[in-house]
């Protein structure tokens, strides 16, 4: 996982700009079947739990398709979110409502 401290410009309605970050995460397919990578959701919360708000752009691209076995794929998110709040970061990742929540904690580079 990559954590990177970025400015965010709003591109969307209710977008605002302003400090936030870039989170890349990397899974590999332990399993003897394809993987569906569609429902994965990631959320960020601040040091005093305050959500980050995902941006959608361009160059962020999440989790998409399937990743084959044996093989890992990337997916990258945007989140909006306070300067004073990024560290330390809570990051909550599942993939299905039965699934259970993997969550790190980690700090921007």
């Amino acid at each position: 996982m990559k954590i990177v401290t970025v400015n965010v410009t709003a591109s969307g309605p209710g977008e605002t700009s302003g400090p936030g970050v870039t989170i890349t995460l990397r899974v590999t397919n332990s399993g003897p079947r394809a993987a569906s990578l569609t429902n994965v959701g990631v959320e960020v919360t601040g040091k005093s739990g305050v959500p980050g708000v995902q941006v959608a752009q361009a160059d962020v691209v999440p989790f998409v398709g399937t990743v084959a076995p044996g093989k890992t794929a990337e997916g990258s998110y945007l989140f909006r979110l306070d300067s004073a709040e990024q560290k330390p970061l809570t990051i909550a990742v599942n993939s299905f409502a039965s699934s259970p929540t993997v969550i790190f904690v980690g700090e921007p580079s």
